[in-house]
């Protein structure tokens, strides 16, 4: 049976919401459609030029149109919490315009697909309504306060138990929803705590793999396993929600903007940096049509020297300038890492702080080998430049030079005076770094 899901977004999240559609259509084999509700023209008009598959693009306006009373409720509350509101209303319109669709799926537009959604659809079976908790980690439980489920993914089945919920969920919504708790309210999420009491045929998502996100991940491990899928745990991830994500410019970005939630290294390589490589090509399709878009990708003042963020490596010069306490790692060819001691949570023997001239060599050698000279050579110099007299530094970054034919190979690096050395493989180095550039 086609499968049928839904989503809404602005211009500030448009680049998140073409990753999500990019991630969908990967991992999602089954026929399906998603409707893409745009909150401003912007929005739509590129995302009609886009035409990505198997998306339907709706304006707001379409939903809006002859709706009194979400109209009314437009004017009493902030932006954010006018779209909070929209979220019951938006899944209804569509259930009437598109008889087709039996049963539609909510995803918020900064979720990301990592493998097929088939496990949430088997849970979901033949009930009526399913809901998914946040599984706060015990250092967050206290979050619980704003919702024991999260509105990020939701299943609704085109019948009584379904459409009870929505319009009883629609009404709720229409008359209060704001950015704070109150009489055991907020916005649109706290409003479900009773629903698997007060609605019947519910059910809770368990699959651990849908579902994860910063309020949660502290209490996962996060490998690959011999598939190339990436586990939490046992299982493999189905979605992340990535809450709090926030570029400072297009070349850095803040993982998760929200300091009470620590990162990993295992994170940000398995889950992070395929969803940043997808926004980023997101961005690139964007400017295309549209030379000068930054929504969502410009908050200049969001960087704070607490926070772990990632940044493209060309940008490492600057950013040592204000970033002395972090660790500088590298991610891949392109990103690098800077961990806070903050925001940061070493596993086991992992200590990125460590920039020795052994830890700096053993990244040299694992770029040189991957192909990746440039990035393999920054690291030998810079062995080199702590502990000119090291052996292996030495030994390291005469390899280098000598592989693209900048040292002669009968030269014995030891046998050079050591002054001479030092500003000879200096000058060499800068040679060759402009060279590979």
């Amino acid at each position: 049976m086609k499968r049928y899901y839904c989503t809404y977004f602005d211009r500030n999240y448009l680049i998140k919401a073409l990753a999500l559609i990019k991630s969908l259509n990967a991992h999602e084999k089954n026929e399906f459609h998603l409707f893409a509700v745009c909150l401003d023209e912007i929005t739509r008009i590129i995302l009609e030029k886009l035409a990505p598959l198997n998306v339907t693009v709706i304006p707001l306006h379409r939903v809006e149109q002859g709706d009194e009373a979400l109209a009314s409720a437009r004017q009493n509350r902030s932006q954010v919490e006018y779209y909070w509101t929209l979220t019951p209303t938006v899944i209804l319109w569509l259930f009437e315009q598109f008889p087709a669709a039996r049963v539609l799926t909510y995803l918020d537009a900064d979720l990301y697909f990592y493998s097929s959604p088939d496990p949430i659809i088997a849970e979901f079976a033949d009930r009526s309504i399913m809901i998914h908790e946040h599984r706060f980690s015990p250092g967050q439980a206290h979050m619980e306060t704003h919702g024991k489920y999260n509105v990020g993914l939701l299943c609704f089945r085109r019948d009584g138990n379904g459409m009870e919920a929505l319009k009883w969920w629609r009404e709720r919504c229409i008359e209060w929803c704001y950015a704070r708790v109150e009489d055991g309210k907020f916005g649109d999420q706290l409003y479900l705590n009773d629903w698997p009491e007060r609605f019947k045929g519910l059910r809770v998502l368990e699959n651990i793999g849908a579902g994860v996100a910063p309020w949660n991940q502290e209490q996962y491990a996060f490998t690959v396993n011999e598939q190339g899928l990436v586990m939490v745990n046992d299982t493999p991830l189905v979605f992340y929600h990535f809450h709090g994500l926030t570029f400072v410019t297009p070349d850095v970005v803040i993982p998760v903007k929200y300091l009470q939630y620590t990162l990993t290294e295992e994170l940000l390589h398995l889950v992070f940096l395929p969803y940043i490589q997808a926004m980023t090509e997101a961005a690139v399709s964007v400017r295309a049509i549209q030379k000068e878009f930054t929504d969502g990708m410009v908050n200049q003042n969001s960087l704070a020297d607490l926070h772990t963020f990632l940044a493209r490596h060309h940008m490492a010069e600057t950013i040592r300038k204000f970033a002395t306490e972090h660790a500088q790692l590298p991610l891949n060819d392109e990103w690098d890492y800077y961990a806070s001691t903050h925001q940061y949570r070493p596993t086991e023997g992992d200590d990125p702080w460590d920039r020795s001239a052994g830890k700096l060599n053993d990244l040299g050698k694992q770029f040189w080998e991957q192909g990746e000279k440039k990035r393999g050579l920054e690291y030998f110099a810079e062995a080199f430049a702590i502990e000119p007299d090291d052996p292996e530094s030495l030994d390291n970054l005469a390899a280098a030079l000598k592989s693209l034919k900048l040292l002669d190979q009968n030269i014995d690096p030891e046998s050079v005076p050591s002054d001479t050395r030092n500003n000879y493989f200096k000058f060499l180095t800068n040679k060759a770094l402009a060279a590979l550039s």
